[in-house]
């Protein structure tokens, strides 16, 4: 299962071999952002990316990039452990940005050259 949508969107679009997933907030499946820190966060995120690309046929294995938004600059080697925990053989590229008005970290696109699935988020 997913988190509910904040907005009317889909989680997933494939156009031709690659798979858009759309930003993925720490939030549980009833929409709570979780507690624990930016690690805690950085798991849910990737949970539910994973479970984004397993619902479209693929695995995290199939992942090409991730783009990483955090608040604070001193979050970065927690995150960036969190999230290689979540990729044990490959690291995907995940370009960090620092945005000035960011309410919650997310990762908000990966790219999946070898699947097709268009899921909505409702």
């Amino acid at each position: 299962m997913l988190p509910l949508a904040v907005a009317p969107f889909a989680h997933a679009t494939a156009a031709g071999q690659t798979l858009y997933v759309t930003g993925q907030m720490p939030t549980d499946i009833t929409g709570v952002l979780v507690e624990g820190g930016i690690a805690a966060q950085t798991d849910q995120v990737m949970r539910n990316l994973a479970r984004v690309t397993e619902l479209c046929g693929g695995s995290l294995a199939d992942v090409v990039s991730v783009r990483a938004y955090l608040m604070n600059w001193d979050d970065y080697p927690v995150f960036n452990a969190a999230y290689a925990d979540w990729f044990p053989s490959r690291l995907p590229p995940s370009p960090f940005v620092l945005p000035s008005s960011s309410e919650r970290s997310r990762v908000t696109s990966a790219r999946n050259p070898r699947r097709q699935c268009s899921i909505n988020g409702r």
